[in-house]
């Protein structure tokens, strides 16, 4: 609230904070205590080790992503390395489960094939009897606990997943197809979410026929706008406003600063402190922003940022400071607007 008085009338001009969240995919976040539900997703192999490990006949079907379009072989011991996936390594929150299927048939009972997940750090398990008698999925197999499996606290670990499909056949080989590998993971989704100081007030200002500024309202103070981030995919906090109003009066806060009204946001002494999770860097965040004001070509303001791989946590910005330029013979009264915050 901002107070102008005319004649030592006591009324004066405050700020109401609402604040916007954004939510993890899939899954609506109510508030910050919301206890997640399991949620999936899943991601196939588009990729393979061409001319060196690859099945005889049609490789290339095997990651076309087309189920129907089959790579085949009936050489016992023929593996295709598959070598790239369509997880582009975002995270989406903590992983619980990583699985993986093939989909495609086998000629006789004993043709089949094996799916082997090759890590970062070496082979896993050979997971047997991967394929079905008839066209269609097999069964999945959990892969989060084989041998070399990663620790799965990135998405990057799935990403760099690749995976050996090896014939075999007990007896008198005949041919087996394969169409698609897939991967599905299981994950408890994460957030990205703001909160605020519900508002602050302003000091009082005597009337004036000039112009003038009503400065030194610090908001995020004693209680700061805070950020909690369980992604570490980078974010941006901005600010955006509205016009100050008092009953049908109003006043701009996106004027020129000299003739209408304009309000300024100083970030120069704003701090930022880790709560928790992830050290601040320096470049990375996360960061503040740098000190502006709202005209008509400047709709919002960035008032933190984390880049890309930082900010994977909870962090406290204080010590805003706003500024409001008051117009000449502005009328006299309470006057409020509503300053949103919106973290993305």
């Amino acid at each position: 609230m901002l107070r102008v008085v005319k004649n030592n009338l006591g009324n004066f001009l405050m700020i109401l904070f609402i604040f916007v969240i954004v939510f993890a995919p899939v899954l609506l976040l109510l508030d910050k205590q919301a206890v997640f539900a399991q949620t999936l997703v899943t991601y196939y192999f588009n990729a393979y080790d061409v001319g060196v490990e690859e099945w005889a006949t049609t490789p290339e079907n095997m990651t076309n992503g087309v189920e129907t379009n089959y790579a085949s072989t009936a050489t016992i011991g023929d593996i295709e390395l598959l070598t790239g996936n369509t997880c582009p390594g975002t995270s989406l929150g903590t992983i619980t489960k990583v699985e993986i299927r093939a989909y495609g048939y086998y000629t006789t009972s004993d043709d089949t094939a094996k799916l082997r997940p090759v890590f970062t750090g070496g082979d896993g398990n050979d997971h047997l009897n991967a394929l079905p008698a008839s066209a269609g999925w097999g069964s999945y197999f959990d892969i989060t606990n084989d041998p070399n499996a990663p620790s799965w606290s990135s998405w990057l670990d799935v990403q760099n997943l690749d995976c050996d499909v090896e014939y075999y056949k007990l007896s008198k080989p005949e041919n087996a197809f394969v169409g698609k590998v897939e991967i599905r993971v299981t994950y408890t989704p994460g957030a990205l979410t703001v909160t605020t100081p519900s508002s602050v007030t302003f000091g009082a200002v005597n009337y004036s026929f000039t112009g003038q500024n009503n400065t030194g309202n610090t908001f995020g103070n004693g209680t700061p706008i805070q950020v909690e981030d369980s992604f570490g995919n980078g974010w941006t906090m901005v600010a955006t406003c509205q016009d100050w109003t008092k009953g049908a009066d109003t006043m701009d806060y996106d004027g020129d600063g000299v003739n209408t009204g304009q309000l300024t946001i100083s970030q120069d002494s704003v701090t930022v402190t880790k709560i928790s999770g992830q050290d601040i860097d320096p470049t990375g965040g996360p960061k503040k922003g740098t000190t502006d004001s709202f005209d008509t070509g400047t709709s919002e303001i960035t008032i933190g940022s984390a880049d890309s791989g930082y900010g994977q946590g909870t962090y406290d910005f204080k010590n805003y400071d706003l500024q409001q330029f008051i117009p000449g013979m502005q009328n006299s009264g309470d006057y409020t607007t509503t300053l949103t915050v919106t973290v993305s």
